[in-house]
């Protein structure tokens, strides 16, 4: 069963438009604070020939293009812009909106994500519940300033870069 996976803490986001990519076990996707500030994810690949939309790995704008053939979106990942498919019969920009992830975030500015492509009702009971028992966590607020992280990339699971 998917489950549901640490990315960020809200406090990366300063401002809408504010994005990091990540790769998520060969799944490319990207978290980005939307104007109304709410964080969203996407997976990173336009919807018209699957190039990817985010190519550094952090960065910021409230407009995202495809640098294939032009397509953007905004930051709720709906389609604004798609040069040459304005009078094609049939084309709706509204059904060619990015592919979202489920995502939450925490009261403590947590955010995760589920690749699971039904939606997960099970994060309170999955995520939620058990990060209330962790005394760092419970401390964290949402407010709080992310200082510095690390990638680790290898062979191995998370648990053992975890340690």
């Amino acid at each position: 069963m998917p489950t549901w996976l640490y990315l960020a803490h809200s406090s990366q986001f300063k401002k809408p438009g504010a994005y990091q990519s990540f790769d998520i076990a060969g799944f490319p996707v990207f978290l980005i604070r939307g104007k109304d500030d709410r964080i969203r994810a996407f997976h990173n690949v336009c919807r018209h020939r699957a190039y990817t939309i985010t190519r550094k790995e952090t960065g910021a704008s409230t407009v995202l293009g495809c640098r294939y053939h032009g397509w953007s979106y905004d930051t709720t990942g709906r389609l604004v812009k798609a040069p040459q498919f304005d009078d094609v019969p049939g084309f709706d920009k509204s059904k060619n909106s990015l592919f979202e992830v489920h995502t939450r975030t925490t009261d403590q500015g947590m955010v995760f994500v589920n690749l699971k492509s039904s939606e997960s009702t099970a994060f309170d009971s999955e995520v939620a519940s058990s990060l209330s028992g962790v005394s760092r966590i419970a401390s964290l607020k949402a407010k709080s300033a992310w200082v510095a992280g690390q990638t680790l990339s290898g062979d191995f699971n998370w648990k053992v870069g975890g340690e």
